[in-house]
């Protein structure tokens, strides 16, 4: 009897600690999964945050790329303006300058009505020589009995042709010298002729 009961002990002691041996079992691999499980997922969140920054990251540079890229474009564009701006200063600087003349009235002697005198400063831009001019009154005079001119700081007077060769109508004369008519050397026109007090004449290079 005691036998007996000693062999129903031991297998109840022997079934409570296979029964306590698979409860520890089961404990550990649960335990192992949940770790294993953790591990998946931080694995999982540390390569979805290395994809954001490597996404990032690209992005970054592509943004940096457009800007450098927009940034020589636009120092492109200045220089093309640049030079487009210093081409253009050139051709004016080589451009010559319209030939431009300036008369100003000085005085008038109107002693004489018969013969009455004024004279004139004809200015110019640029060096003409000879001096060769075409003084031309069409308003007020009558007829025009001569005309002279002196080169200021040139030395001595034109050269006035005489008869037909001098006067080319009623109102118009031409002159001829061998002096350089300049910005820094006018010309004093005087001219003599018969008609009114007050006329206007023009003054014309040849």
């Amino acid at each position: 009897m005691v036998f007996l009961l000693f062999a129903i002990f031991q297998s109840w002691q022997e079934e409570y600690l296979s029964r306590l041996g698979r409860e520890r079992d089961l404990i550990q691999a649960s335990t192992e999964a949940d770790g294993l499980r953790r591990d998946i997922g931080i694995q999982a969140r540390s390569m979805e945050l290395q994809k954001e920054l490597a996404v990032g990251g690209a992005v970054s540079q592509c943004v940096a790329r457009e800007e450098v890229i927009g940034t020589l474009q636009k120092q492109n564009r200045d220089e093309q303006v640049l030079i487009a701006g210093c081409q253009t200063q050139a051709l004016k600087l080589l451009t010559p300058a319209p030939l431009r003349v300036t008369p100003i009235f000085m005085d008038a002697d109107n002693t004489n009505i018969q013969a009455r005198s004024m004279r004139w400063l004809v200015l110019i831009n640029k060096a003409f020589t000879p001096t060769h001019l075409v003084v031309e009154c069409p308003q007020g005079v009558v007829q025009m009995m001569s005309a002279s001119l002196t080169v200021l700081g040139g030395g001595h007077p034109g050269i006035s042709f005489g008869g037909k060769n001098a006067r080319l109508s009623r109102n118009a004369w031409e002159i001829l010298t061998d002096e350089t008519w300049s910005e820094r050397s006018p010309l004093l026109v005087t001219i003599v002729y018969r008609g009114a007090e007050e006329t206007a004449c023009a003054f014309e290079p040849r």
